[in-house]
């Protein structure tokens, strides 16, 4: 793995694997290994294929219903989240909310029940932040260890409807070692006394996407040079490339892009930046496609809808190109199952 990686430990670890093909190689990588407290927990999640056969993949999603979980020991030996309770435990989506932004790259609900079909010698990645779904905020020392134990059941997209063949099933392990949570910098705490109070609110459901918004521009405005920042202002572009529904300046967009390359050039998500610009033009021309296309009254002049979705299909092809690219299965995931829902329902009046 090449790049301007703070820090990385991968041990991988096959215990009991049977199924219809030889085992993938899971690693889990941190990126930072030490972290202010609130500040996201980033792991890059890597599935790589070395056997000469095609091999099908539950995707290592960490949720309810999904094959990746992990445990959670501290410095004293004390277990959080034990191997014994790692997937028998739902993990739900109960950190900060505000890192989640309003665009298909990260996202509480997963994309349809597709396997990931990895060809010989293929990687595939996918980014989480821990403080997801877990809520590791305390200060101090942690051993973490990611378990992968897909089964094709969960693949299944109805109730008595049988799982796509040929899936992968076993048992996988990686060891990311540890990592310390500091208390903030002096001149930090304010920053982080927001994100608890955003916490506290979200956790009893008194918060707002909205609410999400306001607290990323309040942090990026007050708070400049505090740890939050690069996670802010990358959340904060896909949020901004989703309102582009419609309207929107995509050279905003796209200057504002290109000057967070600059000042976060280390930041381990800097690949989804072209995705996050394609995706904002996607929006724009969806937008006005959608509305030319399903007005309420007829329109006069189909011919106009008929270019609208034709522009919109072709925005959507340069979308999925720009996110196959990065080679993150869960973001070309997303971005299908977004562009797909478009075309099946526009996608004749284009042709």
């Amino acid at each position: 793995m090449s790049g301007p990686w703070l820090c990385g430990v991968c041990v991988v670890v096959a215990t009991g694997c049977s199924s219809v093909a030889a085992p993938p190689e899971l690693s889990a990588t941190i990126w930072k290994r030490e972290v202010a407290q609130y500040e996201p927990l980033l792991v890059r999640i890597e599935l790589r294929h070395t056997s000469p056969e095609p091999l099908r993949l539950v995707p290592p999603y960490p949720s309810a219903g999904w094959p990746l979980d992990f445990s959670i020991q501290s410095a004293d030996g004390r277990w959080l989240r034990s191997p014994r309770s790692a997937g028998s435990l739902p993990l739900q989506a109960q950190g900060l909310p505000w890192w989640v932004p309003r665009g298909p790259a990260i996202k509480p609900s997963y994309p349809g029940r597709r396997p990931w079909d990895l060809p010989p010698g293929a990687v595939a990645f996918m980014w989480l932040d821990l403080l997801r779904f877990y809520p590791l905020v305390q200060p101090g020392r942690y051993h973490i260890v990611f378990h992968y134990d897909p089964e094709a059941r969960m693949l299944a997209r109805g109730e008595g409807e049988p799982p796509p063949e040929g899936v992968w099933e076993g048992h996988l392990e990686a060891d990311a070692g540890w990592i310390t949570i500091r208390e903030p910098e002096e001149a930090d705490r304010e920053a982080a006394v927001l994100l608890r109070e955003y916490r506290d609110r979200y956790r009893l459901a008194l918060s707002t996407v909205r609410d999400a918004d306001a607290l990323r521009r309040e942090l990026l405005e007050r708070f400049p040079g505090s740890p939050y920042v690069p996670y802010a202002a990358f959340y904060d572009l896909w949020s901004r490339a989703r309102m582009m529904y419609m309207a929107g300046d995509t050279a905003e967009l796209q200057a504002q892009a290109e000057q967070f390359a600059v000042d976060h050039a280390e930041f381990p998500l800097n690949y989804q930046l072209p995705v996050i610009l394609r995706y904002g033009e996607w929006r724009q021309a969806a937008g006005r496609a959608s509305v030319l296309a399903d007005p309420p009254v007829p329109l006069p002049q189909p011919e106009a809808a008929q270019a609208a979705v034709r522009e919109a299909l072709e925005r959507g092809r340069a979308l999925r190109q720009a996110a196959a690219a990065t080679g993150d299965y869960e973001l070309a995931a997303m971005v299908e199952e977004e562009v797909g829902g478009f075309e099946s329902r526009f996608g004749p009046l284009g042709q």
